[in-house]
């Protein structure tokens, strides 16, 4: 199934709000815009690195990590490790298809620790932490090659229009394009998740 990128950008500004919180510890606010940092734990083998993704998914969130790879000249192989509520929903998919392109892979932690004193942008773990990974960053963590989520925390639910909700949740908003617009999205997310597998 093709579709309209031109489209797929217009549905941008369909969030999914915040879902709950991770562990309060170290001093990403998960509810900021999303941030990414290499983090490794000292060792020397596979799996020793990553790339910490933590806070919310913003619709410029796939800009950002695409600049993070070209900086730091990542290739295949390392996983993305996500702590994050959620956020924009298409943010989200464009961020899985550009984890899938790259060849990395996926898991949902907290990492905790220290700033490098070699690099400000890398973290040394001292600990592992349970993570979030929900709504929209569902989305992103299906991407990976692989997934991997051990003792963290992974929830979806229905995608909507936060200014509809917000202004009044029962009053009838939606028009027969809204609802088109719905199923085009579903088919559009479908169509994403099986060819992630």
């Amino acid at each position: 199934m093709g579709f309209s990128w031109r489209f797929f950008l217009l549905l941008g500004s369909l969030t999914i709000p915040a879902y709950g919180h991770a562990n309060p510890s170290f001093d990403y606010a998960i509810n900021g815009p999303m941030v990414f940092r290499n983090g490794f734990n000292g060792g020397n083998c596979n799996g020793c690195e990553w790339i910490i993704a933590e806070g919310t998914i913003q619709p410029d969130t796939p800009d950002v990590f695409k600049k993070f790879l070209l900086r730091k000249k990542v290739s295949g192989g390392i996983s993305v490790k996500f702590n994050s509520p959620g956020g924009s929903l298409i943010a989200g998919v464009r961020l899985g298809e550009m984890i899938r392109a790259a060849g990395l892979f996926s898991e949902v932690g907290k990492t905790i620790g220290e700033e490098s004193s070699f690099d400000p942008e890398t973290i040394e773990e001292k600990t592992r932490a349970e993570g979030i990974c929900a709504s929209a960053c569902v989305y992103a963590f299906i991407g990976g090659k692989t997934r991997f989520a051990e003792k963290s925390k992974i929830g979806i639910h229905q995608f909507y229009d936060a200014r509809a909700l917000l202004n009044d949740p029962i009053a009838k908003t939606a028009s027969s394009i809204d609802r088109s617009t719905d199923q085009l999205l579903t088919g559009i997310l479908l169509e994403y998740v099986t060819r992630m597998g």
